[in-house]
This record gives C-alpha cells, structure tokens and sequence, in this order.
C-alpha cells in the first residue's frame, strides 16, 4: 500500500508508463489552467533538466523534464516543456536555449488523452513580439 500523498495514475509519456506522485516542489509553476491562447510568455531563463517531483517511470525512476522561467503580465513563473514545444522553439531560435533568453513565445492550448481523459496542454511557438516584463536584467540572472 502506497503512503496516503501518493496517488497511482497510469499515463503513456512517451513510450514509457509513468506513475503520478503528488509531492511540493517548491517552484511558482505556470499551469495549463493559467493560460489561454494567444498569451505570450517572455523566456526569463535558459531552463534546466530536472527530476520531477511529481512523476516516475515505471521502474520507480522520476521523470526527467525541462523547466523554465518565463513572465506573463510581468509575472514570473516556471514551465514545464513538453517534446512539441522545445522542438518549437529550437527550431525557431537553435538548441542553445542561453539564445532564447529576452525571446517571446507564443501559447497554444490543445487538447491531449490523458489517462483516457482528453484534458488541457499547453504547445509555445516562438513569436517575433517583444516580451512582456523581462528585462536584461533579469534575463541575465540565471540560478545555475
């Protein structure tokens, strides 16, 4: 029996079966609920992987994802991007994400199957505005 914080999902990430653990991180995480079409996110940091705390894979290993700070109405929050999004966005401005620091990323909201549920995702494109509440100073303070 699993202790009372976590809750057992079964969801296809990737090809690979991932559990879902509800466990705080920490982090001001900008939710798909948070966003609308249309919104445009100012690239505050180069990102980071890291290891979820929130989802494993099936042999109990956490799911590697990358995080990154961005600003909407000159709020900063972090991000996870999913595969289609840093595609997107390397594509647009190059894998060397240090580069997309000051850029504008563009929100699109599609629906994806989850757990045989069709709920709420989150796609960026890279977009030619000026973002909102990123300063050079601010881009260029990366905690890592």
């Amino acid at each position: 029996m699993y202790p009372p914080f976590r809750i057992q999902m079964r969801l296809l990430y990737g090809n690979k079966e991932a559990n879902v653990v509800k466990l705080s991180s920490g982090k001001n995480w900008l939710k798909s609920a948070d966003l609308k079409t249309g919104n445009l996110l100012g690239i505050v940091n180069e990102g980071e992987w890291t290891e979820s705390s929130k989802f494993t894979n099936s042999d109990g290993s956490p799911v590697r994802q990358f995080v990154i700070r961005v600003s909407l109405n000159a709020e900063q929050r972090d991000i996870t991007l999913n595969k289609i999004s840093r595609t997107n966005l390397s594509d647009a401005w190059g894998e060397e994400t240090a580069k997309w620091v000051g850029k504008t990323a563009r929100v699109e909201k599609v629906k994806v199957m989850v757990s045989g549920e069709m709920k709420d995702s989150v796609v960026l494109f890279a977009s030619d505005v000026e973002p909102d509440g990123v300063s050079e100073d601010e881009s260029s303070e990366a905690p890592f």
